[in-house]
């Protein structure tokens, strides 16, 4: 009776073997692993040239084909040195857009506002890519020396 019981476990665990070796081991069905980011198809900023004050707009087009997009944002990186970043908005299948307001006081020695896009997929795999050329501070004329 003992050594009945004993096959009876080996069958079963032969069985079980068979079973997640078939399902792919657990790994939702022998499907392919998503190790790809985001791509982005078209990214773009305007103005070129803003005033401390007035409004910039950054606009996207970026696919995932593999497990979908799951964020998209804009750095942007003052003259100043300090930084912001914006999350972007679904407007539609792909497309993505955010505007926001130049803080007053962040002119520096250079004039340039490098402004990064930066997106993520579902499984965390994420891509950024600077806009070129980038924008520019518009620089403010001297006060009057009266």
């Amino acid at each position: 009776m003992v050594h009945n019981r004993f096959w009876v476990k080996m069958i079963a665990l032969a069985i079980l073997a068979a079973w997640c070796a078939s399902c792919g081991g657990g790994g939702g069905g022998g499907g392919q692993v998503d190790i790809n980011p985001p791509q982005i198809l078209q990214f773009s900023v305007i103005p070129s040239l803003v005033e401390e004050g007035g409004t910039m707009r950054a606009e996207a087009v970026v696919t995932d084909n593999s497990s979908g997009v799951a964020s998209v944002q804009v750095q942007v990186r003052y003259p100043s040195g300090s930084e912001q970043v914006y999350n972007m908005r679904r407007e539609s299948e792909g497309r993505y857009s955010t505007q926001w307001s130049i803080p007053t006081s962040v002119s520096g020695e250079s004039n340039t506002i490098r402004v990064t896009l930066i997106a993520v997929d579902m499984r965390g795999n994420a891509i950024n890519r600077e806009y070129t050329p980038a924008p520019r501070l518009a620089r403010k004329p001297p006060n009057p020396p009266w």
